[in-house]
């Protein structure tokens, strides 16, 4: 048998992403639970529609005249 891309719907992406920041399941158990292939799929999932990449980061709005 050849070897068959699946693709997932955005909106099956988005849920996924969304019970893992949620903290229903981890990457590990979501891959299970749903059977999902690869094992960067859902990291890469959460890199593009997740939330949890805004943490952790600090952003500055500041004018000219502030930053001296």
């Amino acid at each position: 048998m050849a070897n068959d891309t699946i693709r997932y719907s955005s909106a099956f992406r988005s849920k996924v992403v969304s019970e893992i920041e949620r903290g229903k399941h981890t990457i590990r158990s979501a891959q299970r639970i749903y059977d999902i292939g690869g094992c960067h799929t859902i990291s890469k999932w959460i890199i593009k529609l997740g939330k949890n990449h805004l943490l952790g980061k600090v952003v500055r709005v500041e004018t000219r005249d502030e930053r001296s």
